[in-house]
């Protein structure tokens, strides 16, 4: 294995020539006997061990990918057919992760229909009315692939809106955010679940919230 292997002259003569070196510049009399210029040795030595520390870092990564992605499908079997999806949508986001888009969905369409319409309109996985949809450039509310990417920006919104509140976020994603303005502005609503006028409301967020802690809960 790649992590295992001692920093051999191999290794920096491979290094160099993927960066450009050329024979000449290990030093006149010593490329045929091994010996390598000191100063080009040192910089080999700093490139092996970036690129160490760089296949470190991806080894730890997908080991953190797969291990959420055993999480989340296996305690909601029915997510399997568009993990991959969630994942890469979630990709590099520190704020929303797999288990908030994969709560959300859960909550908002358990059976996972991608084909699925709300009295209302909502559309596909993520319930998306027609226009969120346009806001956040869903052409097809029931293509999964669109809809999920769609349903993660239109949440990424949100939390931008609302500075980070989660609660906010997951109200406003249900009842809409001008209704979550008003509850703000005018009923000094400050976050707090069971002063959120519309039970449906009330409910859904009790349900992510309780949904993600379960998902993310080790």
């Amino acid at each position: 294995m790649i992590l295992r292997m001692k920093k051999s002259f191999l290794i920096y003569a491979s290094l160099a020539l993927t960066l450009g070196f050329i024979p000449s510049e290990l030093g006149s009399s010593s490329w045929g006997n091994n010996k390598i210029n000191p100063i080009v040795l040192y910089n080999l030595q700093n490139n092996a061990d970036r690129l160490e520390g760089r296949i470190k870092e991806l080894e730890r990564r997908r080991i953190a990918r797969v291990n959420t992605i055993n999480r989340i499908t296996s305690l909601i079997p029915r997510s399997e057919p568009y993990i991959t999806t969630i994942m890469d949508a979630c990709e590099n986001d520190s704020i929303i992760t797999p288990y908030h888009l994969a709560a959300v969905l859960n909550i908002e369409n358990q059976p996972w229909n991608p084909k699925a319409k709300s009295k209302k309109g909502a559309k596909g996985l993520g319930q998306l009315m027609n226009g969120t949809a346009r806001e956040v450039g869903v052409r097809d509310s029931f293509n999964p692939t669109q809809n999920i990417f769609g349903s993660y920006i239109h949440l990424s919104n949100l939390m931008d809106r609302y500075n980070g509140n989660l609660v906010y976020a997951l109200a406003a994603y249900n009842a809409g955010s001008k209704h979550v303005d008003d509850w703000i502005c005018n009923r000094k609503w400050r976050g707090e679940i069971n002063r959120i006028p519309y039970k449906e409301t009330r409910e859904h967020v009790k349900s992510v919230l309780s949904t993600l802690e379960y998902l993310s809960k080790i």
